[in-house]
């Protein structure tokens, strides 16, 4: 009895058990490769992504400088303005004060 078992296994079912698991890996094999092969789509999808970002990027790099040297302009008329109307404030009330002392109010 045993020995028609270790026959059976011998003749039969190990070289089975070798093709079943032959099959096996090679489903798996496959399913790895289409894996690997949606993996390479989405980085090069991924790829174009950044490189139209790069690109939409350098394009609103300059009017952002525009805007950023208009700013800064802006900030300097405002700054010079300032300065001369508390120049200009300051000439006034001294000229007031004078007036006011020459008049001995």
């Amino acid at each position: 009895m045993f020995y028609d078992f270790y026959e059976l296994s011998n003749n039969f079912l190990i070289p089975l058990l070798k093709i079943i698991s032959l099959i096996f890996l090679i489903v798996v094999l496959y399913k790895l490769i289409i894996i690997f092969n949606r993996l390479v789509k989405v980085a090069e999808e991924g790829v174009q992504t950044v490189t139209l970002v790069n690109k939409s990027l350098e394009e609103i790099q300059y009017p952002l400088k525009t805007v950023s040297k208009i700013s800064i302009s802006i900030s300097n008329i405002h700054d010079k303005t300032s300065e001369q109307l508390r120049i200009m404030k300051e000439f006034l009330i001294s000229i007031f004060k004078k007036i006011m002392k020459a008049f001995n109010l």
